[in-house]
């Protein structure tokens, strides 16, 4: 007798470990494949920071594009006989004068459209006169700046 009892709960606690596995009704496959699609809704998201973060880290062209499209507006401005030293920080040009010539503000309006069709994006032009390199703004010292965006002046 013993053998039958321990058969029929056999039987019984596989019926239930089966209802376990399987799903409970017509409305649960729904549940699940909207659970499998809201996970991968969440990785699609957590991909789409993560590359929009790394890009946007290394500029809107990338660093050593960026800069190798600024450096033939530098060579340009180095060939004027007033300038000392040119410095670029992104998107901003820095131009040491050791005195202005008349047309600067032309000089450099020109420098900044000229930077803005080549790199695609904002670029502001800073002239100081007679100061050491590496200055920035909010520093002493005369300057005339403007700024391109778009393929126009803005100041």
């Amino acid at each position: 007798m013993r053998t039958s009892e321990d058969q029929q709960e056999r039987r019984r606690l596989e019926k239930l470990w089966r209802k376990r596995r399987e799903p409970q009704g017509p409305g649960t496959l729904q549940v699940t494949w909207a659970r499998g699609l809201s996970i991968i809704a969440a990785l699609l998201l957590v991909f789409y920071v993560m590359y929009s973060c790394e890009r946007s880290s290394v500029g809107p062209i990338g660093g050593d594009q960026h800069a190798h499209k600024l450096h033939s507006i530098v060579s340009i401005i180095h060939r004027l006989p007033e300038v000392q030293w040119v410095e670029t920080d992104d998107n901003t040009i820095y131009i040491g004068f050791s005195d202005f010539p008349d047309d600067t503000r032309q000089l450099i309006r020109a420098w900044a459209l000229q930077a803005n069709a080549k790199t695609g994006f904002g670029v502001h032009v800073w002239a100081v006169q007679a100061v050491r390199r590496g200055w920035r703004p909010g520093e002493p010292g005369r300057f005339i700046t403007t700024t391109a965006r778009g393929g126009t002046i803005r100041e």
